[in-house]
């Protein structure tokens, strides 16, 4: 799934009323702008579970017709998260290496900690799993931490508690 990604639509005869719609189901259209005859923008979201591949894009004047691009928009699937390894870490550990074990993993993908003091300095992505170089603060609060992955195409999944600080470095 994707929140709020916006995207910009060209074509010709855009009225300023226009409206946006896409084929099969999933897409939701959060915002339309009218930006000229031959552009505007629209802001989507899409569900996870909505179904991938290529969708036909729909531009509706109000007064002069539709327009379609068949195949406009690809819908990918969305990360998937099943583990970390390890899964826990004790606060003032630095230069931690963590394995982000899942599917669906793009280059550019960003990994972040639910809560504060515990931060990602360094990535290497492929499609099935992250090796992330994390470290954990000294002042970092003992308990369960969640896991985001995004994507850069929006993406994104969460795997809740799914690291733990410990309250000391021997762990």
């Amino acid at each position: 799934g994707a929140v709020s990604r916006t995207f910009t639509i060209t074509g010709t005869s855009f009225d300023a009323a226009a409206t946006v719609e896409f084929s099969g189901t999933g897409i939701t259209v959060n915002s339309t702008t009218w930006t000229s005859a031959t552009s505007m923008t629209v802001t989507i979201s899409v569900a996870l579970t909505a179904a991938t591949g290529a969708r036909d894009v729909r531009v509706v004047n109000p007064n002069y017709g539709t327009g379609i691009r068949t195949g406009g928009l690809t819908i990918t699937a969305a990360p998937t998260i099943t583990s970390l390894t390890p899964n826990n870490r004790g606060a003032g550990s630095s230069g931690q290496t963590i394995t982000v074990a899942g599917t669906g993993f793009a280059a550019g993908a960003t990994s972040v900690f639910s809560g504060t003091l515990v931060t990602v300095t360094a990535s290497t992505i492929t499609a099935t799993s992250i090796t992330l170089t994390v470290t954990v603060a000294t002042a970092a609060a003992a308990g369960l931490r969640s896991l985001t992955v995004t994507n850069l195409d929006g993406g994104t999944r969460t795997l809740a508690n799914a690291f733990t600080v410990n309250a000391d470095r021997k762990s």
